[in-house]
């Protein structure tokens, strides 16, 4: 009767179940390779079976959309330690993360997406570009003139194809002229637009993918400006995003990404002109400083970045480069080079005096090494011939600490020894066997995390290497002669 009971409930149970991701929580910068999943699921009637999670993100050489299964969880709270490291970074929205809910009676629901920001280079890129103030009238025609080529410029390479730019700048405009070398132009945009408004009657649904329609599909140039400089690692509404096809037809836009729609169209205010040549073609663009929200000032930073789109035909795949990153991230601000405004370009004189100072203090830099580098041969004393082996160790340590898998073995193999042998040697040298080496490394930075961020004791274990988190609690007592948690509650009283 019990058993009829329950087969009966469960040919009745037509709900679906419930849940949603409670960790990460959407736009959550994640900086490590290993995530902690987390969400939550309910159903009355027959209850839950399996929660299981995906990702959806974007590879630069298998393209957007790449669902990946990460794993399953049946027992409440669910929960999966997510390795992510054979993935690229990824901007907002370009990964998404949600579960797939199965009860006992078969019923099934898919959450809600969310979406993190994958960005565990978080240094600032180092790529600058100068922009040198002009007293000479720039005419914005998309031919390339002698004014232009008194200032420096950037180059990069999208395959088989080079892209060169100048920038310079007056009191009221940002210029900019670009040089793109291709064999074989291929743009469809003219097929839906003619001049350089054409889009202003296409609605706003046009752009619910985030780009304009077609300009971003085949050949074309796309400028990024963060005008305050706040290389957030979020697209912000205040910064600007600029479109060109190489048929003159451009888009100047705003974009709330969280919200998905454009907050400001402003290429109405933009000077615009392009030419075709037979090796490729040109853009020169002039910009309102009013546009941009910027006081044009010697030594003031913007954040930018430079995107080119290569496509031979409509049945090939897009080749994307860009100046400062990756593909994939380029919606991401953060990993955005600095275009920073400078007085006009010093003259040939000037030229001509700095590299001779140069050339000459190199020389003397010189002279002094070589002295030095002489003096410091006759009197040091040969180094231990252990000490490259035993300073691999250090470094691989340092940055494989957080596996929890980690072995004496794999350092051996490493640097090339038995592992008895240099079990050996590396006590000999550091006075402390590996293990307790590797376990004062775990415990250094367990320390900092207790001590500097929110995460919880088991987040922390995971993360600096201890699979279990009794193992953890041992250690980290025996260590410092207290437990993580009394420990974080007498650093931060």
């Amino acid at each position: 009767m019990a058993l009829f009971s329950i087969a009966n409930s469960r040919i009745q149970d037509t709900l679906p179940p419930v849940g949603r991701i409670t960790k990460p929580g959407n736009a959550n910068i994640l900086t490590t390779n290993t995530i902690q999943l987390s969400a939550e699921a309910y159903d009355k009637e027959s209850g839950i079976k399996t929660v299981s999670f995906f990702a959806s993100y974007t590879d630069p050489n298998r393209g957007p959309n790449i669902n990946e299964r990460i794993g399953d969880d049946s027992i409440p709270p669910y929960t999966h330690l997510w390795d992510c490291s054979h993935l690229p970074d990824q901007s907002y929205r370009d990964i998404r993360l949600f579960c797939k809910i199965v009860d006992s009676a078969g019923n099934h629901c898919t959450t809600d997406e969310i979406y993190p920001v994958l960005d565990r280079h978080v240094e600032l890129s180092k790529n600058k570009a100068i922009s040198h103030q002009t007293k000479n009238k720039i005419n914005v025609d998309g031919l390339f003139e002698k004014t232009w080529a008194a200032f420096p410029y950037v180059e990069f390479k999208n395959d088989d194809n080079d892209c060169k730019g100048f920038s310079c700048w007056d009191k009221d405009f940002l210029y900019f002229f670009f040089q793109i070398k291709d064999d074989f132009i291929f743009n469809r945009v003219h097929e839906v637009a003619k001049g350089e408004n054409a889009w202003d009657s296409m609605p706003i649904a046009s752009y619910a993918a985030g780009t304009p329609p077609l300009v971003n599909i085949d050949d074309c140039l796309v400028l990024y400006f963060d005008a305050n400089g706040s290389f957030s690692e979020l697209p912000e509404p205040d910064d600007k995003f600029l479109y060109i096809a190489p048929t003159g037809v451009f888009k100047a836009v705003s974009f709330d990404y969280f919200k998905r729609q454009i907050v400001y169209n402003w290429h109405h205010y933009i000077k615009c002109r392009t030419t075709i040549q037979l090796s490729g073609y040109t853009v020169e663009i002039g910009i309102p400083w009013s546009v941009l929200g910027v006081m044009p000032r010697n030594n003031h930073t913007l954040g930018f970045n430079i995107k080119m789109v290569d496509r031979e035909n409509a049945h090939s795949q897009r080749i994307i480069s860009s100046w400062t990153t990756l593909p994939n991230i380029t919606n991401n601000p953060s990993e955005w080079g600095k275009l920073v405004l400078a007085d006009k370009p010093w003259g040939f004189l000037s030229i001509l005096f700095i590299s001779i100072l140069i050339i000459l203090t190199i020389t003397l830099i010189y002279v002094i090494l070589s002295v030095f580098n002489n003096t410091k041969k006759q009197k040091t004393l040969p180094a231990s011939k252990y000490g490259k082996a035993i300073k691999m160790a250090q470094d691989y340590v340092l940055i494989h600490y957080r596996n929890d898998e980690l072995r004496i073995e794999d350092i051996a193999k490493e640097v090339g020894l038995n592992p008895q042998y240099f079990g050996r040697i590396f006590k000999k040298e550091m006075k402390i066997s590996f293990s307790e080496y590797l376990n004062n490394v775990r415990m250094v930075n367990a320390r900092e995390l207790l001590l500097k961020t929110n995460k919880n004791i088991t987040e922390i274990a995971y993360e600096v290497g201890y699979f279990s988190l009794q193992n953890f609690q041992h250690v980290f007592k025996k260590s410092e002669k207290i437990s993580p948690g009394d420990f974080r509650k007498r650093g931060n009283p």
